[in-house]
């Protein structure tokens, strides 16, 4: 089915320009066209996104339509697989993941251009965390990645654990010398966590 969504009033030409808009989704294979005034965008649907491609939301979190302008779309492809609710939750700086009930494939999202360096999901055990409380785990800023020798770096990652919640994590931490636990998780659909035991800087795991 070919979807056409009209941004804006066009003065003249509006039934010409409906008709090309429906030429040019018959010819993408029933892909979104939208268009404005004077220009024809034609947009194919997320099951043609590919790593790389930026996605914009239009008419709700869930209606993802390809093409968009990296510079102003809040998610970009990250990474691809070929199954139904595929685990994304180990893609450096992925912050969402998109899957759908009948066609087999899941898109790993994260903002344009994240630096796979800063993600948090991608810190292991001897790294360093900036935004975050040492003493207490509660988020103070943008929780980011950083070099240990960063003077932003408030937290050392002394143990990770990745996995769907479970008790008793803070005591095995403890046991291990940290002082506070930090948890980190996908968004929907598939709410994964990784759990962060963390000590102060100065503290080598």
């Amino acid at each position: 089915m070919v979807s056409i969504l009209v941004r804006r009033p066009v003065r003249g030409g509006l039934t010409r320009l409906m008709a090309l808009a429906v030429i040019a989704g018959v010819l993408v294979g029933g892909g979104t066209v939208l268009f404005g005034i004077g220009s024809l965008i034609v947009r194919g649907g997320p099951g043609s996104a590919e790593v790389g491609d930026c996605i914009e939301p239009l008419g709700g979190p869930f209606n993802l339509y390809v093409g968009a302008d990296c510079a102003v779309a809040p998610f970009q492809v990250l990474e691809r697989f070929d199954e139904r609710y595929a685990d994304c939750v180990l893609v450096p700086g992925v912050t969402w993941s998109y899957s759908e009930r009948k066609r087999r494939f899941t898109l790993c999202l994260g903002p344009p251009g994240v630096d796979p360096a800063t993600a948090v999901n991608a810190a292991d055990v001897g790294d360093c965390l900036a935004g975050v409380d040492v003493r207490t785990g509660a988020e103070t800023g943008g929780v980011r990645r950083v070099e240990c020798a960063d003077p932003a770096a408030t937290a050392r990652v002394l143990g990770r654990d990745v996995g769907f919640p479970r008790d008793g994590y803070f005591a095995d931490c403890r046991d291990a010398g940290g002082t506070s636990e930090y948890e980190w998780f996908l968004r929907a659909p598939v709410k994964n966590r990784i759990y962060f035991c963390l000590g102060p800087t100065r503290v080598a795991p």
